[in-house]
């Protein structure tokens, strides 16, 4: 694919929040013979969350963190608030503590500069907490990269003055499943429950999982838009599209201006069984290196697998444009080790039937 259509305008008004309709629903519970299983893949309508919740009893309930514009998740676009997971076994005062910590730098003035009321923060139910901005105070919106943008994010939050090892950089997916809010965890039977910054801060973990006995909500105020935090946001997308076109830009090697033995080799060999594809596709990168237009190479490759253009083994001529078509508008290209060992194969492939001719007569 390329770049040109990896990339989106940088526009809100290209995304209409209000298509992203989509959630992928899943449960964890336990088998008949009390084994854990997990089931996902239940894509509905996001405004369906309640009815998923009664479904299965508000126990072990999950929704993607993000939504979609289609119920391909793999083919949508993503839409959803920046998300932290922290989380540690047997010890969830650390993960209480660096939950504190980043919620702190976020507020700096030289970070995102959000106020208190931005950060949604939750109990687990189990081992840890979640922290949530709501898209609004960022200027988020819609994208296909979106889960990477808030990985580059969480990976400068993590770094720095302090190694956050109880942040989650795992979570950082297109799919990635989230507990409902308010629902009950399977195995501890705690609730996942809102809490507000002073309670993060002073109550007791022992206290927090007695209030996650049972479930209630805070009232939160309407979200509106940090500049300075939106200005951040516009800044991890321009770091991630200059990794991508870094990654994508092509390469382009200088032209040898001659054939090497290998290349000859392989070509004066014609295809061999067993290899042809292979050498096809280095015969095919190393003409269009050379400088040779698609249409030259093309006739190249077809010229060199003329012996096998019939027979029962025959090369087809639409095999052979998918490959030249593929390979030379790629960014593919072999190494002089590779190319030099498909000529040895083939010159001991070619040894071998001519020793066992002369055998023969």
């Amino acid at each position: 694919m390329e770049l040109s259509q990896k990339k989106k305008t940088k526009s809100e008004s290209d995304f209409p929040v209000s298509s992203f309709i989509y959630s992928e629903f899943g449960n964890a519970y336990r088998n008949k013979q009390g084994e854990p299983r997990f089931n996902r893949n239940d894509f509905r309508f996001t405004n369906q969350a309640d009815i998923f919740r009664m479904e299965k009893k508000n126990v072990g309930v999950y929704r993607s963190a993000f939504s979609y514009n289609l119920t391909d998740p793999y083919e949508s676009d993503v839409f959803g608030s920046f998300y932290m997971d922290f989380d540690k076994a047997g010890d969830i005062q650390a993960a209480r503590e660096d939950a504190l910590f980043v919620i702190w730098k976020m507020q700096l003035r030289t970070s995102f500069n959000l106020p208190a009321e931005a950060f949604r923060i939750y109990f687990s139910g189990k081992k840890g907490f979640h922290v949530v901005i709501p898209w609004k105070y960022m200027g988020v919106f819609p994208s296909p990269f979106l889960h990477e943008y808030y990985r580059l994010i969480a990976e400068d939050l993590r770094s720095g003055d302090s190694e956050l090892d109880t942040l989650d950089m795992s979570v950082y997916e297109k799919r990635r499943l989230f507990r409902l809010e308010n629902s009950q965890h399977q195995e501890t039977g705690l609730y996942k429950i809102p809490l507000t910054l002073g309670q993060l801060s002073s109550l007791s973990v022992e206290q927090i999982e007695r209030l996650a006995k049972q479930n209630f909500l805070i009232q939160y105020p309407k979200p509106i838009m940090q500049p300075k935090a939106h200005d951040k946001f516009m800044e991890y997308i321009k770091r991630y599209e200059e990794g991508l076109e870094r990654k994508y830009r092509p390469y382009h090697p200088e032209p040898l201006g001659y054939v090497p033995e290998s290349i000859q080799d392989l070509m004066d060999n014609g295809p061999i069984e067993g290899q042809r594809n292979n050498t096809m596709a280095v015969l095919t990168a190393f003409w269009r290196d050379e400088g040779l237009e698609y249409n030259e190479v093309y006739d190249t490759i077809k010229g060199w697998a003329y012996p096998d253009l019939s027979g029962p083994n025959r090369i087809s001529e639409s095999e052979i444009k998918a490959t030249v078509r593929s390979l030379y508008y790629s960014n593919k290209h072999y190494s002089r080790k590779t190319v030099e060992q498909y000529a040895k194969e083939a010159n001991d492939y070619i040894e071998s039937i001519v020793g066992k001719q002369n055998k023969e007569e």
